[in-house]
């Protein structure tokens, strides 16, 4: 009988190179001297300074085979059978007989995402036109948020008063799409590749580094990309399960009604014909000098949400202030929002049912927020599913989407997690 095998690699060494090697032999010695399909790769910011990260594939193809389809990137942090991590390096190799594999990169996902996804999934199709089995996924890593530096204004969170803030507003779109450094788009990517790929399990995870939102990268093969999606498409028998959600729930049933908004529904200028901020802060009961350049931790905890059309609530942390609007991380589809709310329960429990717990292993995304909002208490669901999962490799990222073919509808959030469990 096939059987799956699972290696999940990890190193905490300093120097690029030498954690390079050891995250890769520490992934393929869990393999039994079997080939993988396909590596994995996912790297803290840190290794930037300690060698690079041309050095960090260095290292790590001088132990993977010569032409495994890998990809990777920068990630806030990960999780796996041996602990949860905001420093270091962990991969994830996988081996079975009856499986194809093939790996895409699209460039310039912020100033044309469209294209970008286009291009990847090309690649992608190209890699896998000879497959004939039906079960099908994609991972891909797409270029998260950066802060924007503005002309004049400034590179900040928190841009406050009439004129900072109306500048703002009309530069966010011309610094993203221009030079590429503002809204992370990924949401348009999500899109567009699953109109490409309607039949296949999609995970959307977004590539940051150490939450300073000022820079990732994302890796394929032997090359470093930035602005760019990299994916990883897979056909085979093995069965597949997506799970998906968040703990968040409504404040209130009080609909916030967006009357006035820019850039594809990013930026909200105006909610019940007020300013949008003004009208969060009544909303939530702070203090407007509340919202300061910690923005981001605060928030965590009541981000505004709004419904997919089968009801499924979809957390929106703000991303920015801009002078009495705000702008978030990906685009409001609808003009009704709530504002939102969880408890450290309600997150871990939404967590847990993500988990198959009869799975073989499991490759999975989870906010960057979870470790903000739950602190410790992050062990706990870590520890829980090292006691169902033999492996398994879970990145903490700065946007998560997902799409199955049942639901037909592809969905991005903040604050969520989403495990594929395979086998």
């Amino acid at each position: 009988m096939n059987e799956l095998k699972a290696g999940v690699g990890l190193s905490r060494k300093w120097d690029a190179r030498e954690a390079g090697r050891e995250v890769a032999e520490t992934a393929l010695e869990k393999l039994d001297g079997e080939k993988p399909k396909f590596f994995l790769l996912f790297s803290t910011i840190h290794y930037e300074k300690y060698g690079g990260f041309q050095e960090l594939l260095n290292g790590v193809w001088e132990v993977l085979p010569e032409g495994t389809p890998l990809i990777g990137g920068t990630v806030v942090g990960f999780m796996n059978s041996s602990g949860s991590f905001t420093r270091g390096v962990s991969s994830m190799a996988l081996s079975y007989p009856d499986m194809d594999v093939s790996v895409g990169v699209g460039q310039d996902t912020k100033k044309n995402p469209e294209k970008a996804a286009k291009d990847c999934a090309s690649m992608l199709q190209r890699g896998l036109h000879h497959s004939v089995s039906e079960n099908q996924f994609v991972f891909q890593l797409v270029s998260g948020p950066t802060v924007p530096s503005f002309p004049g204004v400034g590179s900040s969170f928190v841009l406050k008063g009439k004129f900072k803030g109306s500048l703002a507003t009309k530069l966010m779109e011309t610094s993203t799409k221009k030079f590429q450094r503002g809204i992370g788009r990924e949401e348009e990517v999500l899109y567009r590749m699953s109109k490409l790929f309607e039949n296949s399990y999609i995970m959307s995870a977004s590539s940051s580094d150490d939450m300073r939102l000022s820079r990732n990268y994302q890796f394929i093969g032997k090359k470093i990309y930035t602005n760019s999606i990299v994916a990883l498409a897979v056909r085979s028998d093995v069965k597949l399960r997506l799970k998906y959600g968040h703990g968040f729930y409504k404040l209130s049933e009080e609909k916030l009604k967006i009357t006035d908004a820019t850039f594809g529904g990013k930026i909200i200028k105006k909610i019940n014909g007020k300013d949008a901020i003004k009208e969060f802060i009544r909303k939530i009961g702070w203090f407007e000098d509340t919202l300061d350049e910690r923005l981001h931790r605060k928030t965590f905890f009541f981000p505004l949400g709004w419904e997919y059309p089968d009801g499924t609530l979809a957390p929106a942390a703000i991303g920015a202030i801009l002078g009495g609007g705000f702008s978030f991380s990906y685009g409001m589809n609808s003009k009704e929002l709530y504002v939102l709310t969880a408890t450290g329960e309600s997150i871990i429990n939404s967590m847990r049912k993500c988990v198959s717990k009869d799975a073989k292993t499991a490759v999975g995304m989870c906010c960057c927020a979870n470790l903000a909002t739950i602190g410790k208490d992050i062990y706990l669901f870590q520890k829980e599913t090292s006691e169902y999962l033999d492996d398994f490799l879970i990145i903490f990222t700065m946007g998560e989407g997902v799409y199955l073919p049942n639901e037909g509808i592809p969905k991005f959030f903040n604050e969520a997690t989403a495990i594929l469990s395979l086998g």
